[in-house]
């Protein structure tokens, strides 16, 4: 049976009593060790003392009374500079209806909240964000509704006055800057100005760090890679992310940032944003199989991915989403053959296909700018396109078809006419520049 909130808060506030009496138990027994003339009497009375302020309704009082310390936000403005004194804000939009193509603020489904402000407060977050039946203690509030809490009041004009506190803790009306922030200050007509300030998108980076670390230390990711390792099948998808970077933000005191970030201990995950760099080609390919074999090696990755979701599909499946996927593979699959070949059109002096076995076509599409009169009007004469793209779907048919799944002339007429289509347009391009 599932906790309501007010048997989550209770356990909260006792669970931080039992905390905090664990640790001063500690020091006085080291004090109690340490000095030999130590008044036991003086500690009981702290104990009592402290055990007190930890009495439900009084540890609530404190605890409102703290809230406007901190603020619950999505972009911390602390993560620029620490001594920051400007306002942090709560910024997330899009919801269910926001396009999911890229993780952003706005396609967050269920985004963890950042608090900012005094970290001796965090505690008043903690309360803040218990919750029980889809909702927490800090939605309530800001919806006006403080019966979470109404067991703990000793009347209403305390409950009233536990709403107002905590409600500031959800608040901010008040936007400012600080000049340890960012600032961009752009000139308007008649001398004035808007002021943009970029913040830290907290909620953001715990997004991107849990999907990272979940891909690295999940048991399922070891699992998967114990898999891989041992060359043993599976249906599941091992996501890896390469050349990744940890940024430190607060140093020693991580939840002087946010609590976000001390619960990460300050780090946050970057991924590399550098362009792709091409490997130069040394030698042009001698004959048709060089040539294929050079492309199968860069587009093995994608081939895989192919193979793999087309394993996966049972054996009648046919709808729109798996054509899309399909084609998108397939266009994937087009754009790195075209990259591949202009690498080697623009890599040797014009003429440089004389000296191979390669066939007409290839010769025609891979060394376009061979001015032998000849070669040129056989080039413009025929349909070179046409029997280059017939390659490229015998080839794609040939990579694709297994035991269990044999394509047939459908898939091999789709795949011709996509990359003649592309040698076309490209045809078009390259007169138009040598004109």
């Amino acid at each position: 049976m599932s906790k309501t909130l007010p048997q989550l808060i209770r356990e909260y506030i006792d669970q931080r009593a039992a905390t905090k009496l664990e640790q001063f138990d500690k020091e006085v027994a080291k004090d109690a060790t340490a000095s030999g003339d130590y008044d036991s009497s003086a500690a009981i009375v702290k104990r009592q003392e402290l055990l007190a302020s930890f009495e439900h309704t009084t540890w609530l009082t404190d605890a409102a009374r703290r809230a406007k310390q901190i603020s619950f936000v999505t972009h911390p403005i602390k993560f620029t500079h620490s001594d920051a004194k400007g306002s942090s804000i709560y910024a997330l939009g899009g919801g269910d209806n926001a396009p999911a193509t890229y993780v952003t603020t706005s396609t967050l489904k269920h985004p963890s909240i950042d608090v900012d402000g005094n970290a001796a407060a965090l505690d008043v977050a903690g309360l803040l964000q218990l919750a029980a039946d889809g909702t927490s203690v800090g939605q309530r509030v800001a919806e006006g509704d403080i019966s979470a809490l109404a067991s703990f009041a000793e009347n209403d004009a305390q409950l009233e006055d536990w709403r107002l506190g905590f409600a500031q803790a959800l608040t901010n009306t008040e936007l400012r800057t600080h000049t340890l922030a960012k600032q961009v200050y752009i000139p308007l007509p008649a001398g004035s100005y808007h002021l943009v300030s970029p913040l830290f998108a907290s909620s953001l980076a715990q997004e991107v760090y849990t999907r990272i670390s979940d891909s690295r230390f999940s048991e399922e990711s070891k699992e998967l890679r114990r898999l891989r390792k041992e060359k043993c099948h599976s249906s599941q998808t091992l996501v890896e992310f390469r050349d990744i970077a940890l940024q430190a933000y607060g140093g020693t005191k991580p939840q002087n940032v946010s609590k976000l970030n001390s619960s990460r201990r300050g780090s946050v995950y970057l991924v590399s944003c550098e362009p792709p760099s091409w490997k130069k080609i040394s030698q042009p390919p001698q004959d048709h199989d060089v040539f294929w074999r050079g492309y199968e090696r860069l587009v093995w990755a994608t081939l895989r991915r192919l193979v793999g979701f087309l394993k996966k599909l049972p054996d009648d499946a046919n709808n729109l989403h798996i054509r899309n996927t399909r084609a998108e593979f397939v266009d994937e699959l087009i754009e790195q053959f075209l990259l591949y070949s202009t690498e080697i059109q623009t890599a040797f002096k014009p003429g440089w296909s004389i000296a191979t076995e390669l066939t007409r076509e290839e010769r025609f599409w891979l060394d376009p700018w061979f001015s032998d009169e000849g070669f040129q009007q056989e080039r413009a004469s025929s349909d070179w396109q046409r029997k280059l793209a017939e390659q490229f779907a015998f080839w794609l048919n040939r990579k694709l078809s297994t035991k269990k799944m044999l394509l047939a002339d459908t898939e091999y007429h789709e795949w011709r006419k996509l990359l003649e289509r592309k040698l076309g347009l490209l045809q078009l391009n390259l007169e138009a520049l040598s004109s």
